[in-house]
């Protein structure tokens, strides 16, 4: 019974929509900002963010009303994921740079190698124009599954519905 609400847990854990919708004016967005909006068909439009409300996001000198908005995207992103993902692969290879160091402290052994795979990694991702996920509509109430758990004393189960 307990390996079956854990994976109960587990299994709803995982069906929880990954953003809850939010009001555009509170995430990072300013006027101007290169951003590609994706509609429900699946359209994607690229342009300068002109506008933002509650209700309405202005780019690419077209209206999206927010209920059609599927997905926005804002380009470029951070250089410090590409830093990490370096330095993350020089402390891996950072004992091939001990064997150098058989005297004295081995702290720079293992920063040096953390140092330059990390300004490697970010140049890479300097290179590389992104796009960071700033808005992800809820999913519609009519499509998609939805799991509840069906528990009472001595018996167990799942609930599963299923939209088209």
């Amino acid at each position: 019974m307990r390996r079956f609400i854990v994976a109960t847990v587990i299994l709803l854990a995982s069906c929880v929509p990954a953003r809850a919708q939010a009001d555009l004016q509170r995430l990072k967005l300013s006027i101007g900002d290169r951003v590609d909006v994706t509609d429900r068909g699946g359209v994607i439009t690229s342009g300068v963010l002109t506008d933002v409300t509650g209700t309405l996001v202005q780019a690419g000198n077209r209206d999206f009303p927010l209920d059609s908005v599927l997905k926005v995207d804002r380009r470029g992103d951070s250089v410090w994921s590409g830093f990490f993902i370096g330095a993350g692969f020089g402390l891996l290879v950072s004992p091939i740079w001990q064997e150098g160091c058989l005297h004295g402290s081995s702290a720079p052994c293992v920063v040096a190698p953390m140092l330059v795979y990390g300004g490697i990694g970010a140049l890479i991702d300097l290179a590389h124009e992104g796009r960071t996920t700033i808005y992800r509509a809820a999913p519609s109430a009519g499509k998609g599954a939805r799991i509840a758990p069906l528990v009472s004393p001595g018996a167990g189960g799942l609930a599963v519905a299923l939209g088209f």
